[in-house]
């Protein structure tokens, strides 16, 4: 029975998880035991006594219990080979004076062991030829000191990391990098890529203490290609529109980044009116509309022209992430006339599908109409399959005749007048996906258009999809 009195023993273990089958140290304080006195420790099952600092002859091992004879020493340190298996471990012992009392060694108990490993954290996005990226690696387990040993593609040069420069010694000609790490658990290093474009693998090994060799897991392929271009392309309505009409605008931008802006100067005597995206990040100040997108590839915008004939002109400039300028292309003219002996919606947005479409079309112009046009979702065979319009002395209709030649408009079999100030009922019948205006109500270029009722191909009721359309 282990009895309590002046005599003391306590034990240090390392702080950190120690690798597995590693050499580590342990420290053994002991006082007020006499003339003479014995620590016996009891080791852990896999573990193996390799030496300590008092004389050999003081020592004696029987199995997994060590005996350390002291005289006098009221410190020593001993070192043990960890276990090859995972787990937390126990360390128990005793001291006994020199009147064979014993007493529990305090202090340290438990230690952990594990595995030494290290994991690669590469670029999620593909990165440009030429470019400097950063890599990360976390690394545990190695010991007391250890190394991580990469291997670079072809093409790939070192550059720089955050551990101290002695600490890594780079071979340019097997295009390997030794990072040595004295507990370290984690470092970053920086590379100026390939010039060339492709999908390039790292490789990699971790150095443990006792020079066992652990393959570097996580990431190991890194794409390098060119950015997407940066551009951003305006469209304007086709026709000259009327004096202080409402009419759309359609903005596409790409390659700008994780966040950008599109910077439109309207012409004299032009307002913005309103915009598909979060009225938040829109700025409106004076005739130059700001527009701050995050992700976004392309948006609309509608403004009311001005009150005075003639020939407009728009310009506009993109700012990616890093706030570099990129004009905006496509359309720019635009003429303002007398108003045009058409009804157009213009131009609609996502969400679409096709469906049946029922409402009423109320002209402020007499109009001719000789076919129906549906705008198209981008990059999608949007149209009109059937066109009903109906109502005071009128009955037209007309249906679609397939892709080919000028699908996406349908032609009536005979043109007919619609009068200014009267409404009438149109039935329309969409096919894939044409651009929607997600509006109960809406003023067009000729008029007003009124939603019903859209029914879309999954049986769902709405009344507030309004086909985008133009009847000339």
């Amino acid at each position: 029975m282990v009895e309590s009195a002046t005599a003391i023993a306590t034990r240090t273990l390392p702080a950190e998880p120690v690798s597995t089958s590693a050499n580590f140290t342990l420290g053994i304080e002991a006082s007020g035991y006499g003339i003479m006195g014995q620590v016996v420790e009891t080791l852990p099952p896999g573990f193996v006594y390799v030496n300590s600092t008092l004389d050999p002859g003081s020592v004696v091992i029987a199995d997994n219990t060590v005996k350390f004879t002291l005289f006098g020493e009221t410190s020593f340190n001993y070192t043990v080979t960890a276990s090859n298996i995972e787990g937390t471990y126990y360390f128990s012992g005793i001291l006994m004076d020199e009147n064979l009392k014993e007493y529990e060694v305090g202090g340290d108990k438990e230690i952990v062991i594990e595995s030494a490993t290290a994991t690669r954290t590469l670029p999620a996005e593909s990165i440009s030829p030429g470019a400097n990226f950063t890599l990360g690696i976390e690394a545990s387990g190695y010991g007391a000191f250890g190394q991580v040993v990469e291997t670079l593609p072809a093409g790939f040069v070192y550059v720089k990391s955050t551990l101290d420069p002695g600490s890594i010694e780079v071979d340019a000609v097997n295009n390997t990098v030794k990072f040595t790490l004295l507990g370290e658990t984690s470092f970053n290093y920086t590379l100026t890529a390939s010039d060339t474009e492709g999908t390039y693998t790292f490789s990699g090994i971790l150095i443990d203490v006792n020079e066992g060799e652990h393959e570097v897991g996580g990431d190991a392929k890194l794409v390098v290609e060119e950015e997407e271009a940066i551009i951003a392309t305006r469209t304007l309505p086709a026709e000259p529109v009327s004096t202080g009409a409402n009419f759309t605008i359609g903005i596409e931008a790409s390659g700008y980044g994780t966040f950008g802006q599109v910077i439109e100067t309207l012409p004299i005597g032009f307002k913005y009116v309103t915009s598909t995206l979060d009225p938040g990040s829109v700025e409106v100040e004076d005739s130059t509309v700001k527009f701050t997108l995050f992700g976004e590839t392309s948006f609309n915008y509608t403004v009311t022209a001005s009150d005075t004939e003639g020939t407009y002109y728009f310009s506009g400039i993109l700012k990616d992430e890093d706030m570099k300028e990129y004009e905006i292309g496509g359309d720019k003219e635009i003429v303002i006339g007398e108003a045009l002996a058409l009804f157009d919606t213009g131009l609609g947005t996502y969400p679409s599908i096709f469906g049946m479409h029922t409402g009423k079309i109320t002209l402020n112009q007499p109009i001719t109409v000789h076919k129906l046009y549906t705008y198209p979702c981008p990059g999608t065979g949007g149209h009109t399959e059937y066109v009903r319009i109906y109502g005071n002395g009128i009955d037209e209709s007309a249906s679609w005749t397939g892709y080919s030649g000028d699908w996406h408009n349908i032609a009536f079999p005979t043109s007919f007048t619609l009068e200014a100030g009267k409404t009438y009922n149109y039935t329309i019948r969409t096919g894939s996906y044409p651009q929607i205006i997600h509006a109960k109500e809406f003023n067009a270029t000729g008029g007003k258009i009124i939603c019903s009722e859209f029914i879309d191909a999954n049986g769902k009721r709405y009344e507030d999809w309004i086909p985008a359309i133009r009847l000339e």
